[in-house]
């Protein structure tokens, strides 16, 4: 039984201190088989005096060091990818939660080499089904951090990793994936939770959603120097941002309603803790630092407050999520049969050169870019509104204009030839029923009606 040196070992490491005239820890090694025989360790300083503190700094530096190594162990890539890069990202906490699942199924001595397909299905995945009876898109999650780990480190050899989710439920014989696709079928539902929303931050988030079907980041993301006003268009990738392969941000059509919202908005920055916080989102997202209109400081905020809001007794949808309001205007585009190739530009789901060249040169010149797309969200917009008690067009419109405020372009004649009052211009709204009678003659805005 070999004797353990110094203070405390970990993996051919140890703590000692006794450097004469210093109280602080250092951290020894053999750097090869050479300098054992000779019996001259390397030494580091581990800048502490507290043993529990220089345990904590050792195993960190003896992960980052092996890391290096030619067949580096799994559990070293995934320590340095942890500490240096998932606490930058949204889901840091989710990669915490990863990191620990990882350490329950690997024993310490694993390496890169022997992540073959067998190994990752009987030590990794079986075991997590058994032992939690995660579903395939969860597996697939985690190993991406696996993924992830293993290219940040160049780990060598670089192994096949299984992350796609069909393959992992194909290999282990459970359920695929279903997308969750979920959204309020009924409008009276929307209307209700958007009439809860208490948040003045979640109900404006909401609005940009609605009129842009972004996903919940590029909706925190928005602020006024990504809106052109005088063409019409919406940048949703804001500037200083990296364009990211999987998620495109688009460049859409401005509707007539969001138009007014961020006319009526006031403009807000990011809450910054300290200077350090300051640095770290200059170094890192500095677009996060320029005027927004939502300044959460992730979306973790906005699905709190949507989960506090959904669980409400007066509300009862447990499963709506900051995603569904997306689903929901896919949805509207197709029913009110927007072109499919409109569509895809809207989402980003379109191919990202074209997206890019369509939007920033051929949709700055032409007036009907994704007019149809625009056209069927002011639509649907005005018909929501009806239904909900807090009126989902800017106070620069009024409540009486948005609800009541309809001039017939020719006498009440039954036809859908209504328009609505936005933004100081007369907006055709298609597919529309006149429920209300005209503005009487004594109107408060004469001069919108050319008078």
């Amino acid at each position: 039984m070999s004797r353990s040196r110094g203070k405390w070992e970990y993996r051919g490491h140890w703590i000692n201190n006794n450097v004469r005239g210093s109280d602080t820890f250092y951290a020894h090694w053999y750097e090869g088989a050479h300098a054992k025989r000779k019996g001259r360790p390397c030494r580091k300083s581990l800048k502490t005096g507290d043993l529990e503190e220089a345990k904590d700094k050792l195993v960190a530096f003896v992960l980052r060091k092996q890391t290096h190594d030619e067949d580096a162990l799994i559990l070293s890539v995934l320590a340095k990818y942890h500490a240096e890069v998932a606490p930058k990202l949204r889901s840091r906490e989710q990669a915490r939660r990863t990191m620990e699942l990882f350490k329950e199924v690997l024993e310490g001595p694993e390496r890169i080499s022997d992540l073959s397909e067998r190994f990752q299905v009987d030590y990794i995945l079986k075991v997590w089904r058994a032992r939690h009876g995660h579903a395939a898109g969860y597996l697939a999650r985690n190993m991406n951090m696996l993924s992830a780990a293993v290219r940040y480190c160049g780990a060598q050899p670089t192994p096949r990793i299984i992350h796609d989710p069909r393959t992992i439920a194909k290999l282990l014989r459970i359920p695929p994936p279903v997308a969750g696709k979920w959204f309020p079928r009924d409008d009276d539902d929307l209307a209700r939770f958007i009439d809860n929303l208490g948040s003045e931050m979640a109900f404006r988030w909401t609005v940009i959603a609605l009129n842009t079907a972004c996903r919940p980041e590029a909706g925190l993301d928005l602020g006024p120097s990504q809106i052109d006003h005088k063409l019409g268009l919406i940048d949703l990738n804001p500037e200083g941002r990296p364009q990211q392969p999987t998620k495109f941000r688009p460049v859409i059509r401005l509707t007539e309603n969001l138009a007014g919202w961020v006319r009526s908005w006031d403009k807000r920055l990011q809450m910054v803790r300290d200077k350090k916080e300051f640095e770290e989102f200059k170094e890192t997202a500095p677009w996060k630092l320029l005027p927004r209109f939502v300044p959460y400081r992730s979306t973790h905020s906005l699905q709190r407050e949507y989960k506090r809001v959904r669980q409400k007794k007066a509300v009862c949808l447990p499963k709506i999520v900051p995603y569904s309001v997306r689903n929901k205007m896919i949805t509207v585009m197709r029913m009110a049969q927007v072109p499919g190739s409109q569509r895809s530009l809207w989402l980003g789901h379109a191919d990202q050169e074209e997206s890019r060249t369509t939007s920033r040169s051929y949709g700055e010149f032409d007036p009907v870019y994704l007019k149809d797309a625009a056209d069927a969200t002011d639509a649907y917009l005005w018909e929501l509104n009806k239904r909900t008690d807090r009126d989902l067009f800017a106070k620069l419109h009024g409540k009486l204009t948005a609800k009541r405020a309809l001039l017939p372009n020719e006498q009440n004649t039954g036809e859908d030839k209504t328009s609505v009052i936005s933004v100081g211009k007369v907006v055709p709204i298609v597919r529309f029923e006149l429920t209300t009678s005209p503005l009487p003659r004594e109107c408060s805005t004469p001069e919108l009606y050319g008078r």
